[in-house]
């Protein structure tokens, strides 16, 4: 299938106008993909990066608090590497 056909495809499918359509994922973000957003939570969740509060010293108080409860979580599973 041919990539303007694949487009035209989606754009059908969608119900969306073939100018609102672009190359993949493009503004995945932005435009409502629930799944491809689902799947970065999980992989923040699972990793669970904790901030470095030395980086935050001169943040507003509630930035700081938020940070300090990541700190103080429960660890995630490692890096991607470590996976």
């Amino acid at each position: 299938m041919a990539a303007s056909t694949t487009v035209e495809a989606a754009s059908y499918e969608m119900r969306r106008p073939v100018t609102e359509m672009g190359s993949t994922a493009r503004g995945a973000g932005s435009s409502g993909a629930s799944h491809p957003m689902s799947v970065n939570e999980t992989v923040i969740a699972l990793l669970r990066p904790k901030p470095s509060m030395a980086k935050l010293a001169d943040d507003p108080p509630h930035v700081r608090a938020a940070a300090q409860a990541a700190v103080d979580g429960p660890d995630g599973i490692g890096t991607i590497a470590s996976f």
